[in-house]
C-alpha cells in the first residue's frame, strides 16, 4: 500500500518510508525479546528491572503531582512521545505494566511468596502504577482500566474454581479506587478530567463540534472512499494526520484488506492468551497469560480514541514488549 501509494503521489516518499519503519520497529522488537529470552531466570530478570524502572518512574510523576514543579515547564499527561516536559510513560503505558503485574500477583508471586510482609510491600508496588494511569488524566485509560480489572477477577475465580476466603483481589479493587477518588478530591492536576469523562466522550463524538474525534473520522472515512482502490488497499503510511483512532487509520492506510489482517492479529494474541490460561497450570504461565489477554482487551478499548497498537511509540513498544515476554514464557522449556 505504502508502495503504491508512493508511486502514485498520494503520500510523502520519505515521511511515508519513515512511518513504515517506526511500525516495524514494533515487531521487531518483539521477535527480538521473543527469541532472547530462554529461561525462567531472563523472565525473573526482565520483570524485576520493570519493576524497579516503574517505581523510579512513579516517583518522579508523584513528585510533579504533588509540588510546584509543573509549573516550571514540566506536564505529566497524554502523551504519544517522550518530550522534554513528559516523562516516558503515559497512562496507557502504566496501564500495560498495572495489568501484566496484576495477572502476575494474583497467579504467580502471592502464591510462592509465603511471607505477609512480603506478599504486602509487592502488592503495594504492583498496585502503584493506578496512581499514574489516573494521575494522567487519560479517559481511555481509565476506562480501560475499570472495564479490563473485573474480568481479571472473573479469570482469577475460573482458575482458582473458588474464592478460597481470599479477598485479595477485592482488597485492590478498593485500594485502586480510593487512590483515584483521593487525587480527585485533593484537585491534583489531571485526576479531575477523568470525573467529566461523561463530557468529554458527547464532545469528542459531536459532529456540530469543530475537530472532534467523530468530525476526523467522518472525514478520513469519506476521503478513502473518495478513491476507487483506498477502500481496498488504502493510501499508505502517513497519508492523513493523527486519526486517533487504530482501526481508522489502518483502514485509511492499508483499505479492508489491512484493517481484516489488523484483526486477525489482534485475535490470535487473545486467542493465544485464552488457551495457554485455560490449559497450563504453572504459575508463570498463567499470569502472563491472564496479562496478555486484559492487556489485548485495554489496548483495543485505547485504540477507539487513540492508535495504540502499532503506532504510539511509547505504548507500542510497551506492549509489544511484554507481548513477547509473553509468547517467549509460553515456550520455556523449564519453569523451575
Amino acid at each position: 500500500s505504502t508502495m503504491l501509494g508512493i508511486l502514485g503521489g498520494a503520500v510523502p516518499p520519505f515521511k511515508a518510508l519513515l512511518f513504515f519503519i517506526k511500525e516495524l520497529e514494533f515487531f521487531i522488537l518483539y521477535f527480538y525479546v521473543f527469541s532472547a529470552i530462554k529461561t525462567p531466570k531472563a523472565v525473573e530478570a526482565v520483570l524485576t528491572t520493570w519493576l524497579i524502572a516503574t517505581a523510579l518512574n512513579l516517583a518522579w510523576i508523584i513528585i510533579q503531582l504533588v509540588t510546584p514543579i509543573h509549573f516550571l515547564g514540566y506536564y505529566y499527561g497524554p502523551s504519544l512521545f517522550s518530550e522534554p516536559q513528559n516523562p516516558f510513560a503515559t497512562g496507557t503505558v502504566l496501564l500495560i505494566i498495572a495489568l501484566f503485574f496484576l495477572n502476575l500477583l494474583l497467579f504467580y508471586y502471592l502464591p510462592k511468596t509465603r511471607s505477609r510482609i512480603k506478599k504486602t510491600l509487592l502488592s503495594i508496588l504492583i498496585i502503584s502504577p493506578a496512581v499514574g494511569i489516573f494521575g494522567s488524566g487519560s479517559v481511555a485509560a481509565a476506562i480501560a482500566f475499570f472495564a479490563t480489572v473485573p474480568i481479571l477477577l472473573c479469570l482469577y475465580i475460573l482458575k482458582a474454581q473458588k474464592f478460597k476466603a481470599n479477598i485479595l483481589p477485592v482488597v485492590v479493587i478498593v485500594i485502586v479506587a480510593v487512590l483515584f477518588i483521593g487525587l480527585n478530591k485533593l484537585d491534583i492536576y489531571g485526576a479531575q478530567r477523568q470525573f467529566h469523562a461523561l463530557d468529554k466522550i458527547k464532545g469528542e463524538l459531536s459532529l456540530d463540534k469543530p475537530g472532534s474525534r467523530i468530525s476526523i473520522w467522518s472525514d478520513y472515512i469519506g476521503r478513502t472512499f473518495a478513491s476507487p482502490l483506498a477502500p481496498f488497499i488504502g493510501y499508505g503510511k502517513s497519508k492523513f494526520g493523527e486519526t486517533h483512532n487504530q482501526f481508522i487509520r489502518v483502514f485509511t492506510e492499508t483499505g479492508i484488506i489491512g484493517l481484516f489482517a489488523f484483526l486477525v492479529l489482534v485475535f490470535a494474541l487473545l486467542k493465544k492468551a485464552g488457551i495457554e490460561f485455560l490449559t497450563r497450570r504453572e504459575p508463570l504461565v498463567v499470569g502472563f497469560a491472564g496479562g496478555l489477554f486484559t492487556t489485548t482487551l485495554a489496548m483495543l478499548i485505547v485504540s477507539i480514541p487513540a492508535e495504540s497498537f502499532i503506532y504510539s511509540i511509547k505504548i507500542s513498544e510497551t506492549f509489544w514488549f511484554f507481548t513477547g515476554v509473553a509468547m517467549a514464557t509460553f515456550h520455556l522449556k523449564s519453569y523451575a
